[in-house]
């Protein structure tokens, strides 16, 4: 379901062990939050003599510590995931936009998670059903993957057949018209169909596989190449 979500993020979430994808099931808990650091001196205060000085504290991220303060990380998603995927948006023109748009599909792939973990739970269920319009604008899901979700939502939502048959309806007139086929892949799947059926009716002994993709790629090349397929020398 993660159509829209470019594949940098993808890489950069599953480089520290992402566990969001709504499929898998529950998601990974956050890690703990690390020891609260040592006090600073107030200014005008005498440091004691004997103290070795303090180490240096390690260079953070710039996309870690401070980006996470603006941008809390999303349920579903730890801390180190989170930086990983403001690292990689902070040179993108539109960085902004970008993280609040990651930010919600995040927050609502983890609700979709948690409802599937508990699918009677009706307030999860809302939630993820007052998402699922804005998802499907930004094609972070297909119309199939919408449509499919909504029946399941229903079920949570809608007390009766009727009622879930007549919601179903509604929304699947929202849903974005399908594309018109391609007459190139209609005349393509025919003529791949009948080159099948003519080599599965060859004696086994002739039945050449070689032949057959040969054949295949060459019906290919002339139904969708702008140019005839040349003939070969005699």
């Amino acid at each position: 379901m993660l159509s829209r979500t470019t594949g940098w993020t993808i890489a950069a979430v599953l480089a520290v062990g992402a566990g969001w994808l709504w499929q898998n099931g529950q998601a990974p808990a956050r890690p703990a939050p690390a020891a609260a650091a040592d006090a600073v001196i107030s200014v005008g205060q005498a440091a004691p003599v004997a103290a070795p000085p303090a180490p240096a504290a390690p260079e953070a991220h710039p996309s870690s510590a401070a980006a996470t303060a603006i941008d809390p990380t999303p349920p579903g998603l730890t801390d180190q995931q989170w930086a990983a995927v403001l690292a990689r948006l902070q040179d993108q023109p539109d960085a902004a936009a970008e993280r609040q748009r990651l930010a919600a599909y995040f927050g609502w792939s983890d609700a979709v998670q948690r409802w599937r973990a508990a699918p009677g739970d009706a307030a999860l269920a809302r939630a993820v059903d007052a998402g699922l319009a804005d998802r499907l604008a930004q094609r972070e899901v297909s119309a199939a993957e919408a449509r499919q979700l909504k029946a399941a939502l229903l079920h949570t939502l809608a007390p009766d057949d009727a009622t879930r048959a007549a919601a179903l309806q509604a929304f699947d007139a929202t849903l974005p018209a399908p594309a018109a086929p391609d007459p190139r892949q209609q005349g393509f799947a025919l003529a791949q169909a009948a080159a099948v059926t003519a080599w599965q009716a060859l004696p086994s002994g002739q039945r050449d596989p070689q032949a057959l993709a040969q054949t295949l790629a060459a019906l290919r090349q002339s139904h969708f190449s702008d140019t005839p397929h040349p003939k070969e020398p005699r």
